[in-house]
């Protein structure tokens, strides 16, 4: 026994090393039943235990799976506000064992009349991984000084929702060195959060949608920061901020079609930084600022597509800097209510907004430009002012004010200034600003600039790599006129590409010693410039900075297997230049099939035949993967290839299966790259005996074998989601989609980008592989894309919370599980058809995703999709699992919106049986979705109108919908009421909303509404009903 004890000893001593330091120090408290009744293993047992507890105390939960409820939450109900009043206590809900990152442990208000957990003069106070419904306030902390909370951890966030006011409430002044972090606060009564007094604290990473006014409220922020949150959809601002003051920041926040402004500032008194936002499509304007504000600046944030002004002074402000933002398809860019001082406008791109770039109440007399030509721009202004140049390009017709910038000069004692960089054809303007009073102009009169000449070609093989501490670039210069390179960064999640650096003529390379955050992951592109133009933007490519290098390079641009970039000691090769033969291996086997590569049948990439030196494979299924079989190097005269069968004597395959059929793929030497290819073969006759199958001692002859870059993108009429799974060449939107642009009707991406060939609109202006875009065509096509394949496994996609569109980056199909299976945060994917991937619900006829279309993805929390490689086994031609058809209710075309309707199968196994339909109805009883039901949960969609049609296709945003469902068996038609929803907006239309409808009940019609079908038509119509027994039947129309 004192062994054993020892053991016992040594292993809980052990533990504390590996456990959290608070369990390990603090006094812990398990809760092991969903009660509300106070005895032992209640929740409200562990508070009350560690209100008297004189130290620190931690709650963790280890409830039995006997208490667990629908949609697996363990629901704790409670019939009074917990009450925390001691310092240092955490309720930690993550440690129950289903907790992976979406809590499963609930604490849900009897009643909306009293607070989910109050914190009452207690510093010092955790909560992770609890959701919080139905409270007047979610949590409510309330004290005269606080300080040291942490609400909410990265991957340990809580979901607050539902409350009758507040997610989280500060209601008391001096609340400082708190932490709200990775939390979702949605459809609360008031705002997500209501804050008074907030210092030397941070609010980072959280998803704050849907509340009934401002997402957040606060007043006397000081000292902190407000970075990476998501805040979006809610019914008044995205953030109102009264009062700032020293050193505040507020970074890389989505503030995303909030119903009125994304960011309102009531009074700034010093040191607020706005940096890295993006403002777009709120309802009124990206930034407001309704009383006099000071001292602050607005740096690099996309303001875009708002209904009114990207940001609007409505009130004198001064000592303020609005520095190199984009500013675009706003009513207005920027407008000033009244006169304001000591403004800096510096090197913002301010494009595209209906109503003009400026309206500004006071600024310094604008420069002139009395000279412009292809060697340089020259023009007067204040003395020693800084003047920025700017180029228009096309936007909307008509559109006058069109600028990007290109580069800063300074005037001399007289002025004067020059500007002798690169000049380029198009519309030069500028913008002055004093150095002695520190107030900008507006723009200046443009005036042309024609330079002769062709457009320089894009640069090609762009890479990165670490050096040092730097980020070396490097590319191939393939065009001879250009005068410089243009070199443009962003951080990944941002949309807005900085130009960072140009380059001298003939470069190949460039060294970024800026990007010094090892936190974030950075993507680059490249283009070549000369006064007739810019080229088309290079690939974008990414790479994450790495302190110290991160490791070795080559020194000889030679590839020895431990490199972590390209070396760039001199010329700057990339390393994989040195790379002779592809990373292919095979196993030579007892048995094999002979496949002769003849010179006269040369293999091709996009009709060109390869070069000597490149290789050709053949390749098996080696349990999903494909693996080689045998290979050769292209001589240009004829050879043999060995295919390799399967040694049965081994446990893991390694050849081919007898008529297992072959798959094909060529690498090429010059740009590293491995390409599918399809095979014809020689007839059987003479020495050949077989064709496209492996057999032992089998002989085929290659009759061709073709790799193409190129990728032919099949479009339905209608409304589409599409995507691309190679890097097009060239990138245009409007190049690409040339062929069939008489067929296209709109298309957009996610950020209300757009391309409207009818009106010469076109603000999407690259395709971005790592983008999907929704497209209506008149009549279905094809077309066929040129460009490089991708390795879908280098070319991760960073996904927010909340919806993303999706593109599918592989070249063959694959089950929706599998091609998903990097993601942690998924909740539910659709298509534009409605079908759907909902894993936590039990709904899945999305069964497989395809190349060239796009998805809707919603995610708990911000991920990263890696798609497996194309060597991994797909589905290879498309299989669809088809939907059962509806026989009684009508199919819905699709729009570009919908909302996913989902009933739990607790619910629907009780009304429905299989075959039996369930539709869903707008206020004019015209039917907007319809699902056969198969057993099991249930879901679908519901379509969304098309504002710009004239016919109503569907939903209306804050619609109200009523659901019918028609009985296969009965042949008999009932209404059928929601009785309670998962959210207080439920039953009625959101944009990609997703709703739960969790009890229902059957309403008894005598006067009914008759359905029309089809309804608009302009024929012949069916009026449909059911009578709950015999009578008489009078209708109005």
């Amino acid at each position: 026994m004192k062994n054993c004890f020892k053991h016992s000893v040594l292993l809980l001593t052990c533990l504390c090393l590996f456990v959290s330091e608070a369990l390990c120090q603090s006094t812990n408290y398990v809760v092991t039943s969903t009660a509300d009744d106070g005895s032992t293993g209640t929740l409200r047992w562990a508070v009350n235990q560690s209100n008297a507890n004189n130290g620190s105390s931690i709650i963790t939960f280890q409830i039995p799976d006997s208490f667990k409820g629908p949609f697996g939450l363990y629901e704790i109900r409670l019939g009074s506000k917990l009450s925390i009043t001691r310092d240092s206590v955490t309720i930690d809900a993550t440690t129950q064992m289903e907790y992976t990152s979406t809590p499963v442990i609930a604490i849900v208000g009897a009643s909306n009349t009293f607070d989910g957990i109050e914190v009452n003069n207690a510093s010092s106070f955790a909560c992770f991984g609890l959701r919080i419904d139905g409270f007047d306030d979610g949590i409510y902390l309330v004290g005269v000084s606080e300080s040291g909370h942490r609400i909410g951890e990265i991957n340990k966030g809580n979901l607050i929702s539902n409350n009758n006011r507040h997610g989280i409430s500060f209601t008391h002044p001096n609340h400082s060195h708190t932490s709200i972090i990775g939390n979702r606060i949605q459809f609360n009564g008031v705002y997500g959060m209501h804050i008074n007094k907030f210092s030397n604290s941070q609010i980072k990473n959280n998803t704050i949608t849907h509340n009934g006014n401002n997402g957040i409220y606060a007043i006397n922020i000081d000292n902190s920061h407000i970075k990476d949150n998501s805040i979006s959809e809610n019914n008044g601002y995205g953030i109102f901020v009264e009062t700032i003051s020293g050193n505040t920041f507020m970074e890389e926040n989505d503030f995303e079609s909030n119903q009125y402004s994304g960011l309102v500032i009531d009074e700034t008194s010093y040191g607020f930084y706005i940096r890295n936002n993006i403002f777009r499509g709120n309802g009124n304007y990206g930034i407001y600022t309704r009383e006099p504000c000071n001292f602050f600046q607005i740096e690099n944030c996309l303001i875009q597509n708002n209904n009114n002004e990207g940001i609007y002074f409505r009130k004198s402000c001064s000592q303020f800097l609005i520095k190199e933002n984009s500013i675009n398809n706003n009513s207005r860019g920027i407008n000033w209510g009244e006169s304001c001082t000591s403004f800096q406008l510096r090197k913002n791109k301010i494009f595209c907004n209906n109503n003009g770039s400026f309206s500004i109440v006071q600024s310094i007399s604008v420069p002139i430009i009395n000279s412009a030509n292809c060697n340089g721009i020259s023009g007067i202004t204040l003395p020693h002012a800084v003047v920025d140049l700017f180029i228009a390009d096309s936007c909307f017709i008509n559109e006058p004010n069109a600028e990007h910038y290109e580069g800063t000069v300074t005037a001399d004692a007289s002025g004067n200034f020059t500007y002798a960089g690169t000049i380029r054809t198009g519309k030069w303007s500028a913008i002055a600003t004093d150095t002695v009073s520190l107030l900008s102009s507006t723009l200046s009169t443009s005036v042309q600039v024609t330079c002769s000449g062709s457009v320089p070609a894009s640069p090609t093989n762009f890479n990165a790599g670490m050096v040092n501490s730097s980020i070396q670039l490097a590319w191939t210069d393939v065009s001879s006129n250009e005068e410089t390179f243009y070199i443009f960064r962003r951080q990944v999640g941002h949309p807005l590409f900085q130009r960072i650096a140009s380059t001298t003529a003939n470069a190949t390379s460039y060294q970024d010693a800026t990007a010094l955050d090892s936190a974030n992951i950075y993507q680059y592109k490249v283009i070549a410039v000369n006064g007739a133009g810019e080229s088309s933007s290079s690939e974008i490519i990414q790479i994450q900075y790495l302190p110290n290098g991160g490791g070795p390079t080559c020194s000889d641009g030679i590839q020895n297997g431990d490199e972590t970039g390209i070396d760039c000691g001199g010329s700057c090769i990339p390393c994989g230049n040195g790379v002779t033969s592809p990373d292919w291996a095979f196993t030579a086997t007892n048995s094999s099939h002979t496949i002769l590569l003849q010179s006269a049948a040369t293999p091709t990439v996009d009709g060109t035949p390869i070069s000597i030196g490149d290789y050709v494979g053949v390749f098996y299924d080696s349990a999903g993967y494909q693996a080689c079989g045998g290979m050769a190097v292209w001589t240009g005269s004829n050879s043999i290839i060995a295919a390799f069968g399967n040694d049965d004597q081994t446990p893991n395959p390694d050849g081919f299966e007898d008529n297992e059929t072959f798959r094909w793929r060529v690498w090429l030497k010059e740009t590293q790259e491995e390409l599918p290819a399809s095979a014809t073969y020689e007839s059987l006759s003479g020495a050949f005996t077989h064709q496209a199958q492996f057999s032992n001692n089998g002989i085929s002859g290659l009759a061709s074998l073709a790799a193409y870059r190129s990728y032919d993108l099949s479009i339905e009429a209608g409304w589409n989601l599409i995507s691309l799974p190679i890097a097009p060449t060239p990138p245009q939107v409007d190049s690409i989609l040339a062929p069939v642009n008489s067929e296209v009707v709109i298309m957009k991406n996610a950020v209300g980008g757009t391309y409207w060939p009818q009106y010469g609109i076109n603000s999407i202006s690259d395709w971005d592989y790592q983008e999907g875009y929704i497209i209506k065509m008149t009549n279905p096509v094809t077309v066929s894309v040129a460009g490089s394949t991708l390795s879908p496994a280098d070319h991760p996609l960073h996904l927010s919370s909340g919806w993303n569109l999706i593109p599918y980056l592989r070249q063959t199909s694959m089950t929706t599980a599998v091609a998903l299976g990097s993601l942690s945060q998924i909740n539910l994917i659709k298509d534009i058809t409605g079908k759907i991937y909902w894993p936590a619900f039990g709904v899945n006829d999305l069964d497989s995703l395809h190349p060239g279309e796009a998805y809707w993805a919603n995610l708990f929390d911000a991920d990263t999709l890696t798609y497996p490689s194309n060597n991994v086994m797909g589905r290879g031609q498309r299989v669809d699992e088809p939907r059962p058809a509806l026989q009684h209710y009508p199919e819905t075309p699709a729009t570009p919106g919908s909302l996913v309707l989902g009933i739990p199968e607790s619910v629907a196994s009780q009304w429905w049986q299989p075959g039996d339909e369930v539709a869903a109805f707008d206020s004019e009883l015209r039917c907007v979705g319809a699902v056969v039901y198969t057993g099991g949960a249930l879901a679908w969609t519901l379509r969304e109108d098309v504002a710009e049609t004239a016919t109503k296709e569907g939903l209306t945003i804050g619609e109200a919908f009523t659901l019918r469902s028609w009985s296969a068996t009965l042949q008999q038609e009932q209404e059928v009421l929601v009785t309670r929803w998962d959210h207080a907006k439920g039953g009625t239309y959101e944009t990609h909303g997703i709703q739960i409808a969790e009890e229902l009940q059957a309403v008894q019609v005598s006067d009914f509404h008759a359905l029309l079908f089809p309804n608009p038509s302009s024929g012949a119509v069916t009026l449909g009903f059911t009578l709950p027994g015999e009578g008489t039947v009078s209708g109005t129309v």
